[in-house]
């Protein structure tokens, strides 16, 4: 060290500036360099996001409408096709998405359709009583995977950010 300051002293002060000058440029140039991999990874998790938001709003939609026809189904016989036409539809946008979504929700999302055909074979046995507790199985699951899909992509707290920018 001490030799390091003695070999300072002795050099001029435009060749202490070169040298700074060199490190300056280096931890510049290392910290765009760090910012640029991480606005590249940004763009990516904002595609991803997006993808995943298209796919949870076409899942609810799905749900919601084969939940209208599970509660018509309580009431009055309805085809089986045609809730496992509706099942097809949900099964087609899971499988064909499965890599972005999270594996929790997943999984939530298989015992969902599971509840659905037991929904369906009980809905052949006309058995009014264990129709209603499949339905309050699947609705009480459809529930939590609702919680789930808001949970995951942050809308309370979107919600609450996008409130204090309008207020400010």
């Amino acid at each position: 060290m001490i030799n390091f300051l003695s070999e300072l002293s002795k050099m001029e002060l435009k060749d202490v500036f070169y040298t700074l000058g060199i490190l300056f440029t280096f931890l510049i140039g290392l910290l765009n360099y760090i910012t640029t991999l991480k606005n590249r990874r940004n763009v990516l998790r904002e595609h991803v996001y997006k993808e995943q938001f298209n796919v949870f709003s076409k899942l609810n939609f799905e749900f919601h409408k084969l939940n209208c026809i599970l509660i018509k189904a309580l009431k009055v016989k309805i085809d089986n096709n045609v809730i496992e036409e509706n099942i097809q539809n949900i099964e087609n946008i899971f499988y064909s998405n499965v890599h972005i979504l999270p594996s929790k929700l997943a999984i939530n999302l298989k015992e969902l359709i599971a509840l659905i055909g037991d929904f369906v074979v009980k809905n052949d046995q006309t058995n009014s009583i264990l129709l209603s507790e499949c339905y309050d199985d699947f609705n009480e699951k459809y529930y939590v995977f609702i919680k789930l899909i808001i949970k995951e992509l942050g809308v309370s707290e979107l919600y609450v950010e996008n409130k204090k920018l309008v207020q400010k």
